[in-house]
């Protein structure tokens, strides 16, 4: 194997440094917004093995105390003052998980 030819390869296939800025960005914006108690990013973001052009950011939250559903209620209108779009709140029924998705610029979160 070609070891420069590979490195190359693995080099292109990392996100570039204006997608991993706008990644910070969105993550840095979510933590403004709705203030958690812990924000980890979670898939291919968490593991930083993105590939370049990925546009899904996963993030698990921890919501601090008092009532879920008031800080759900509340997180759609503080994402949106922060620039993200497209947001909606999803009450799953198993193990009382929720789920947040929006868009920040061309990026999908979930």
């Amino acid at each position: 194997v070609d070891r420069e030819k590979f490195d190359h390869i693995v080099r292109e296939c990392r996100p570039s440094e204006a997608e991993r800025r706008l990644k910070a960005r969105c993550l840095d914006k979510i933590q403004a917004a709705l203030r958690p108690v812990g924000l980890y990013p979670t898939g291919s973001a968490g593991k930083e093995t993105a590939l370049r052009g990925e546009r899904d950011i996963d993030v698990a939250i921890v919501v601090p105390d008092g009532p879920t559903d008031t800080f759900l209620d509340n997180a759609k209108d503080a994402l949106q003052r922060h620039g993200f779009y497209n947001v909606a709140v999803q009450k799953r029924a198993d193990f009382g998980r929720r789920l947040i998705t929006a868009e920040y610029e061309d990026l999908s979160l979930d």
